[in-house]
C-alpha cells in the first residue's frame, strides 16, 4: 500500500494536487486531507467507527480504481498504446539489389518509428530524422535530380518522406508545408511525393485532432510502412483523388552546359499539372473536399532549336 509521508518526510501526492481538478484529483485531495488531519470526525455515520488509517487506506483504493490501473500514472509514454486503432496508413515498394539506398530507407524510418504528435503540436519530418550525414550513418545512393538519377548522401529517404506523406494526409493530418519533386518518381503517383532537403526542405504537418496520435514505420522485405495510429477511430473515411491532369507549358528553359560544346544547350520543359485533393466521406456521401496541392510534374526534356 502508498503511504503518504509524515512528520516532515516528503509527500509524493504534494505535486500530483497542483496538476488539475479533475474528479480523482479532487479525489485524492480529500485523501490527502484526512491523512494530514488524522481525523475523521467530519464524516457522518456509518463511519465514525472507522480509524483515520483505515479510512485513507479506503479512499486510497477506490481512487486506483477510479484510476484503472495499479497506480497512479504521472507520465505519458512516447510510445504507442498496445489499444491504438490506425486512422491512415500507406506502403511503398523499393528493389531489393540498391543496399545503400535500402539502408538509408531502414534508418530514416527507425528514426521515425514510435514518433508522438500531441494535440495542436507540429511535426517536421527533418528534426525529427536528423541531418542525413555520414556521420549519422547514411550512405551515398541514388537520388533524382532533374537530368536523372545522381549519387548523394541519404539517397533513398525521399521515399520515406513520400511514404509518410500519403499515410499522414489519410489519417487527416493539417498539412503545413510539402514540396514536390523536380521529375515524377516511380513509388508513388503523380502529385503524391513529398521531397526533402535538411535545412531548405520540410514536411510539416499539425495534429488537429484532439487526442495525440503516433507514427508507426516498418521495414519488412522491399517494402515500407507507415501507420499514424491513434486511441480512437475517426466518424468518416479519407480518400485522396488526383484531377485535371492538364498539359503545362511552363514559361522557363532550362539550360544544361555542354562539357564538349563552345556554348550552353537549351531545353524546353514537358511537364502537367497534378491537383491533388483530400475528401471525407460519411454514409457514403462526400463532404470537405480539400485541395491539397496543384503539382508542376516534369515529364520531359525538348531541346530548344530556337535559341541561338
Amino acid at each position: 500500500m502508498f503511504r503518504i509521508g509524515r512528520g516532515g518526510r516528503k509527500r509524493p501526492f504534494q505535486k500530483l494536487l497542483s496538476i488539475s481538478a479533475d474528479p480523482l484529483n479532487q479525489f485524492v485531495r480529500l485523501f490527502y486531507k484526512l491523512n494530514e488531519s488524522k481525523s475523521i470526525s467530519g464524516i457522518k455515520s456509518p463511519m465514525n467507527h472507522l480509524t483515520a488509517s483505515s479510512c485513507c487506506s479506503w479512499l486510497y483504493a477506490i481512487a486506483v480504481l477510479l484510476a484503472g490501473c495499479s497506480t497512479i500514472p504521472t507520465h505519458t509514454s512516447n510510445k504507442p498504446r498496445e489499444d491504438t486503432v490506425t486512422l491512415g496508413g500507406y506502403s511503398t515498394r523499393f528493389q531489393d539489389g540498391d543496399e545503400h539506398r535500402n539502408h538509408n530507407i531502414t534508418l530514416a524510418t527507425g528514426r521515425l518509428d514510435g514518433t508522438t504528435i500531441a494535440p495542436g503540436a507540429t511535426f517536421s519530418f527533418n528534426q525529427t530524422v536528423g541531418n542525413r550525414t555520414a556521420e549519422a550513418g547514411y550512405q551515398i545512393a541514388r537520388t533524382l535530380s532533374v537530368t536523372g538519377d545522381e549519387p548523394a548522401l541519404g539517397g533513398g529517404v525521399c521515399q520515406v518522406s513520400s511514404t509518410l506523406f500519403n499515410a499522414l494526409l489519410l489519417a487527416d493530418l493539417e498539412l503545413i508545408e510539402r514540396n514536390a519533386h523536380s521529375r515524377p518518381v516511380h513509388y508513388v503517383p503523380p502529385g503524391r511525393d513529398a521531397t526533402v532537403s535538411y535545412g531548405a526542405k520540410d514536411l510539416i504537418f499539425r495534429n488537429p485532432h484532439p487526442f495525440p496520435v503516433h507514427i508507426r514505420g516498418t521495414v519488412a522485405g522491399n517494402r515500407l510502412t507507415f501507420l499514424v495510429t491513434g486511441p480512437e477511430s475517426l466518424p468518416y473515411e479519407v480518400q485522396l483523388v488526383t484531377e485535371d491532369a492538364e498539359d503545362a507549358s511552363p514559361r522557363r528553359v532550362m539550360e544544361v552546359v555542354g562539357t564538349t560544346q563552345s556554348r550552353p544547350d537549351h531545353w524546353k520543359l514537358r511537364a502537367i499539372y497534378v491537383k491533388l485533393y483530400r475528401i471525407r466521406v460519411s454514409s457514403g456521401v462526400p463532404f470537405g473536399k480539400e485541395r491539397i496541392s496543384n503539382t508542376l510534374v516534369l515529364t520531359g526534356l525538348d531541346r530548344d532549336e530556337v535559341r541561338p
